[in-house]
């Protein structure tokens, strides 16, 4: 019968933490064991060890090398940790604060990611009640044509966009003459209040602001932006939507942070 330790309030199972200590030491290992060598490490019996790599190998957790005759860690493992790292990823940190923030706010709000001259759409949330902007995931847009784009392109050095302008050119995204004044004016105006503006930004009659996220010290290749009609009476103050998107990117750069420490300790 199954040994339970501590109070009964915080009883736990004994099978179940010398599972998962097996588990933990190969994964630190970093290597391949037998059952003996595993036994060993763990100070248990044989009988107890080979039941216990016997169930972990049937639920996929261990895989045994059929050459060697030793084990290492499974695919289902792997999935666990997978899963694990993704709640602390940009995307994981991101889902849960738009949401909020799009349905607090009625607006649209997107999280983006640099790919080369391009932004690319990973995710749109909807809170308007007048008119709901969607964008399929996977989309690509030049970031110039974007307040995500915007924001990321305003922390670049010179060189660097100049590089940028020169590849958008090349690839046919862009002529010399769309990186006129107004362009110029765009970055300098992300640089200036923390956040980029775009008019009409994909849609006729939307403006939208976007600002980086990130960890502190870095330049970052990902950004969020909020969307709203020009016509809301709330939201269709670029100056307002600017101050809710630049408060949402504080949070989710927190977050990330605070994320950071967590799945390092």
């Amino acid at each position: 019968m199954e040994k339970l330790t501590g109070s009964k309030e915080t009883r736990t199972s004994q099978v179940l933490a010398n599972g998962l200590r097996l588990l933990s030491t190969i994964a630190k290992a970093n290597g391949e064991f037998s059952v003996r060598e595993i036994g060993r490490m763990l100070d248990l019996s044989p009988t107890v060890t080979h039941r216990l790599v016997a169930t972990l190998q049937e639920h996929h957790y261990l895989e045994k090398n059929l050459e060697t005759g030793k084990y290492v860690i499974g695919l289902e493992s792997f999935r666990v940790g997978k899963s694990y790292s993704d709640a602390f990823s940009l995307e994981g940190v991101a889902k849960p604060v738009l949401y909020a923030a799009a349905h607090e706010n009625s607006v649209n709000c997107f999280l983006g990611r640099r790919k080369g001259t391009s932004i690319v759409y990973l995710h749109d949330f909807s809170g308007a009640k007048r008119s709901s902007i969607r964008i399929a995931s996977g989309t690509e847009v030049p970031l110039d044509a974007t307040s995500m784009g915007i924001a990321i392109l305003a922390q670049l050095d010179p060189k660097s966009l100049e590089d940028y302008q020169s590849r958008a050119i090349a690839e046919g995204l862009r002529d010399q003459k769309d990186f006129d004044a107004k362009f110029e004016q765009s970055l300098e105006f992300a640089r200036t209040h923390g956040y980029a503006m775009v008019r009409s930004e994909i849609f006729p009659g939307v403006n939208a602001v976007g600002a980086t996220v990130g960890l502190p010290g870095r330049l970052h290749d990902s950004a969020i932006s909020f969307s709203a009609q020009t016509s809301s009476p709330d939201l269709g103050s670029i100056e307002l939507l600017g101050a809710k998107v630049i408060e949402t990117s504080a949070i989710l750069s927190q977050q990330l942070q605070a994320a950071k420490r967590i799945s390092s300790a």
